[in-house]
């Protein structure tokens, strides 16, 4: 990162204090984003967005960087001419799709401020940033790059491994306000509720201009064909996710006999407790939320050869995360 990324020169210290204002502040300014977005009413509307002129200062030194390079990286005067002439016609149904980004990442703000990470950053952080406030100061002392894990004439960092270490054995967190995580929920619901309501636009529009993404008679901008099959089968994906947030659907337990029990998502959430990766992976941290009931098509190989068979082995993720 630091040799792609301009480097703050003079970094101030961070604490976990701040820290949660930080991210209280970005939950925030994309909920009030999301707002505005969720008020576009009109059918018709449309903006141009002159995507490659738009430049975002991500490190806060007053040096921005361009969409050029975010793009990929474009250096000769021909490639910088087509970053700066790639233009979006952002229209009704983008709105949706951007609100219901919005909404994703609102929604993994909330879990971060759910949870108590207080001893994850004190023992840990010194790992990812230059200065901080930590009761263990000696911890930033010595080399803390992650390429000096391992020098063949040095041998092993040892302080720096140890450090990794800890940051893996803290993967667990108290909650510090389980109310958020209901407001996590509701977020995801917002996100799939938009990640619908887009295709009815889509899907009514008759003009191919600049579009972010097109529907079956468009040609878009990145020029990915969509087609009319991957649309009915993206949208039973959206319905199915539904139903698991919804609690109507089980998630498989991949525990003890198969297809007996499956696990609520939705009381996760509103029945929140101790957020432990291990133990979930383990199984005993699902036993809280395991019930009898209708388990996920998600489970069913007959969907997944739908999605396979639709959008090509190994695409759907990378074109689900465009989809939204």
């Amino acid at each position: 990162i630091r040799e792609v990324l301009p480097q703050n020169p003079d970094p101030k210290t961070l604490s976990y204090t701040e820290t949660r204002k930080i991210i209280q502040t970005w939950v925030n300014d994309l909920n009030a984003a999301e707002q505005t977005l969720s008020a576009v009413k009109d059918s018709d509307v449309k903006l141009p967005l002159h995507v490659g002129l738009i430049k975002v200062d991500l490190t806060g030194t007053g040096k921005p960087i361009d969409a050029g390079f975010l793009l990929g990286g474009f250096n000769t005067p021909e490639e910088q001419q087509q970053v700066a002439a790639f233009v979006l016609d952002f229209d009704r149904g983008d709105a949706d799709w951007l609100a219901g980004y919005c909404n994703f990442l609102c929604a993994w703000g909330e879990v971060l401020l759910a949870v108590d990470g207080e001893e994850m950053f004190n023992c840990t952080s010194h790992l990812f940033f230059e200065k901080v406030d930590t009761p263990y100061p000696f911890l930033m002392d010595g080399t803390r790059r992650f390429d000096t894990v391992y020098n063949p004439a040095t041998g092993v960092n040892r302080p720096l491994v140890s450090d990794i270490l800890a940051f893996i054995h803290l993967w667990r967190f108290e909650l510090k306000e389980p109310e958020r995580m209901k407001a996590a929920l509701a977020h995801l619901e917002d996100m799939q509720r938009h990640a619908k309501s887009m295709w009815k636009y889509y899907l009514a529009e008759t003009d191919n201009e600049n579009e972010w993404i097109p529907n079956p008679n468009q040609t878009g901008v990145l020029e990915i064909k969509v087609t009319q099959e991957m649309v009915d089968t993206w949208l039973v994906v959206l319905d199915e996710a539904g139903e698991v947030l919804q609690g109507k659907k089980l998630i498989p337990f991949w525990r003890g006999q198969p297809g007996v029990k499956g696990v609520n998502l939705r009381r996760v959430f509103t029945e929140p407790r101790k957020i432990d990766p291990f133990l979930w992976f383990q199984g005993t941290a699902a036993a809280p939320y395991l019930e009898k009931g209708t388990i996920t098509d998600f489970a069913n190989p007959e969907l997944w050869r739908r999605i396979n068979q639709t959008f090509g082995r190994n695409r759907f993720f990378t074109l689900a995360f465009w989809f939204n």
